[in-house]
């Protein structure tokens, strides 16, 4: 497939949902590797960058609304349940310990309960210092990047997140990935 300005993109089985920053999400069906299909495009979102998929459901980091809540549970027809207003841009999300963690720039990270996961409720945002563009999660901690360096964060309790150090990088980070502890 050829799409312009595309970003952020999650698999679920023989489903693609991709992200592209003209404000649509893209459902594909890559049943046949060979010949993938959009199957719909769902608009309403403005800047798009990262989405995580949690069973039926997607939450798109959109950089002008916040958190976009798309229900995905008949991926022909997809449509938004919910947008909830973060502390700053919504660049990239993550799922840990039952909460969403949120990259939201210079405001740092945004923390939302999934206790309800069609309402997502805040519970406090957590700033780390430069502007949070890339969030993970590994083993009860929240990994991020600035930019400048990358970050770990003591997540066992994700309303109160804790920073436990962070190493400068040599050049931009753009993205950070956990793997086990690390």
């Amino acid at each position: 497939l050829s799409i312009d300005d595309a970003g952020g993109m999650a698999r679920d089985g023989d489903w693609l949902y991709l992200l592209s920053h003209d404000g649509l999400l893209r459902t594909v069906d890559i049943s046949d590797r060979n010949n993938p299909t959009i199957v719909h495009e769902l608009d309403g979102l403005k800047n798009p960058w990262g989405l995580v998929l949690a069973d039926d459901l997607a939450y798109v980091a959109d950089n002008t609304l916040g958190v976009v809540v798309v229900d995905r549970s008949q991926p022909d027809t997809p449509y938004i349940l919910d947008t909830i207003q973060t502390a700053g841009g919504a660049q990239d999300l993550v799922i840990g310990n039952d909460h969403l963690f949120v990259a939201v720039g210079t405001a740092g990270v945004d923390t939302f309960s999934l206790q309800n996961p069609a309402g997502p409720i805040s519970v406090g945002t957590t700033e780390l210092g430069g502007a949070v563009i890339s969030v993970s999660f590994a083993e009860n901690r929240l990994w991020a990047t600035n930019q400048e360096r990358v970050l770990v964060v003591d997540a066992a309790t994700p309303s109160a997140l804790q920073p436990l150090g962070f190493e400068d990088t040599p050049s931009w980070a753009m993205h950070v990935q956990a793997v086990d502890s690390h």
